[in-house]
């Protein structure tokens, strides 16, 4: 007996509303770690946008310089000083979906169905969209003239220049990005920066001495109560690193640890510095410039942006051209990143 199209539709619709019911092993991630779709499906630090092409933020990118001390009878002096930039990200778009045809359906229910099908597919296909985003997160576009893939991490924090080994707010444009980041250049607005610095060896008198300078001068506290771009607190502050780095990170936190007993790996997945966490990034192991980086964000000033309509959006079943009994589901997602204070971000690496 064949099956209407609306029990198929009903089907799909009805599997998808009941995820995790039945049980399976997956092999197909091939990181250990997630770090951007999981903020779209949990909704960490996600703003969502109603329309445009992309979307804008604004910098004050100085003071007015019109403070002065005076006396009785002076004169006013008064200039308009333009302090206004205006940022902008495009949006960029992310796809996947999947498929199957109508009579598999039907071999797979009742005694012979040990998962199901239209389940363990549709799973497959979001594990290659966490895969997508996860590279396209830590990493950045090759040049301006890229306007398919977002803004990754190293667009919005940037490392020194190759033979600048000191250390300071010297992240600026983004290689292959004259116009800066978020289209505001920093050759101009030397304030639109990261900090930046290199160092040797992960050490207290090295790395972590770095580290502990850069919290200290990317700490910034407005005199003048303002509405910003912030997000407030909770899981606002990460240290992103390699395997690399962390195995001597966890080696250097076993060293001063003087209650080992017989835990042969006794600070391993518990690191944190100032009481923030520090996470292993399995996509940083690719990074070759910069090496071995330190990525310290604050994502109060760090935002995931999403156009509404099209987060994660699942469409309905399409028939497939010239194959009349197979249905595709396609996931759409329309997103990037946008960094609202680059002063607030650190990168440390090895030296180049």
């Amino acid at each position: 007996m064949g099956v209407a199209a609306q029990s198929i539709a009903d089907l799909v619709l009805g599997t998808l509303n009941k995820l995790g019911r039945m049980k399976f092993t997956s092999l197909a991630e091939r990181l250990t770690e997630y770090e951007f779709l999981p903020r779209f499906i949990k909704k960490k630090r996600l703003k969502i946008e109603d329309d445009g092409i992309g979307f804008e933020f604004t910098v004050v990118t100085d003071h007015s310089n019109q403070a002065r001390n005076v006396k009785l009878y002076d004169e006013d002096i008064v200039n308009i000083v333009d302090t206004n930039k205006r940022g902008f990200v495009p949006w960029r778009h992310t796809t996947t979906n999947w498929s199957f045809e109508r009579r598999e359906t039907l071999m797979n229910r009742g005694e012979s169905k040990i998962t199901d099908i239209i389940t363990t597919r549709r799973f497959a296909s979001l594990v290659s969209l966490a895969e997508c985003m996860e590279a396209d997160g830590w990493s950045k576009p090759v040049d301006s003239t890229d306007d398919v893939t977002p803004f990754g991490m190293f667009y919005w924090i940037v490392p020194r220049a190759s033979g600048n080994n000191s250390a300071g707010f010297d992240g600026g444009n983004p290689a292959g990005f004259s116009g800066g980041a978020g289209n505001i250049d920093s050759t101009i607005y030397t304030r639109w920066r990261n900090w930046a610095a290199t160092y040797t060896d992960v050490s207290k008198p090295d790395l972590i001495t770095k580290m502990r300078q850069a919290a200290n001068r990317t700490k910034f506290k407005s005199p003048i109560d303002h509405s910003d771009y912030s997000t407030g607190a909770g899981e606002s502050f990460r240290i992103y690193v390699n395997e690399t780095t962390l195995r001597a990170m966890e080696d250097l936190g076993e060293q001063q640890n003087e209650n080992l007993g017989r835990d042969i790996a006794s600070v391993d997945g518990t690191l944190m510095f100032r009481k923030n966490a520090i996470i292993y990034i399995p996509k940083l192991d690719e990074a070759t410039v910069p090496a071995n980086p330190v990525l310290m964000t604050n994502w109060n000033y760090f935002e995931l942006k999403a156009l509404r309509g099209d987060v994660l959006r699942e469409s309905d079943k399409t028939e497939a051209p010239n194959q009349h009994n197979v249905a595709t589901i396609h996931l759409d997602h329309t997103w990037n990143t946008c960094c609202t204070n680059r002063r607030r971000q650190v990168l440390l690496h090895n030296i180049y």
